[in-house]
């Protein structure tokens, strides 16, 4: 298939010729969440890039227009080393919703990043072509198949491995 690195799994012991990166998105109320899901990860060969989830919780409280300028950077810098972006939804609560993720998401489809959805649809964004769909955490974690793409493919790679030509 085309030049994308894999995963192939044997037994339980990952093997690397290219350790997918992931960007994890949510709320930040969810971060310890998000940290266990990123250790998750981690244990099955991913490397995470998201240093929002490492931050002490100090360098988060104290909130300036130069602090949230360097945080958003950072942000944007792990987006792009990362293969992957997984965004935690919040489609169908109650929770007030900030947007972060929003921007996030919008940034990775833009980098033509792959891009995985965790929960509902929220905006028409996470419609769009290329983008994948899982209920919950546990249906993500269950379908990562034996070769995990650390890039999206291109057209034509789909095209041959379906067609082969």
């Amino acid at each position: 298939m085309g030049t994308g690195a894999y995963v192939v799994r044997k037994g339980d012991q990952p093997v690397n010729p290219h350790r997918p990166k992931v960007y994890l998105a949510g709320r930040y109320d969810r971060r310890d969440e998000l940290r266990a899901k990123g250790n998750e990860l981690e244990k099955i060969g991913y490397t995470i890039t998201a240093r929002w989830l490492s931050a002490k919780e100090h360098e988060m409280q104290v909130l300036t227009p130069i602090r949230n300028s360097e945080i958003s950077a950072h942000d944007l810098e792990d987006i792009r080393a990362a293969d992957w972006l997984v965004c935690m939804s919040e489609a169908g609560t109650n929770e007030y919703q900030r947007g972060g993720r929003h921007v996030e998401w919008g940034y990775a489809l833009a980098l033509d990043k792959k891009c995985i959805l965790i929960g509902g649809e929220e905006n028409v964004f996470h419609w769009q072509h290329g983008v994948e769909h899982f209920k919950d955490w546990a249906a993500f974690i269950a379908n990562l198949p034996v070769k995990v793409m650390a890039k999206k493919p291109t057209f034509d790679e789909i095209t041959q491995d379906r067609f082969g030509s």
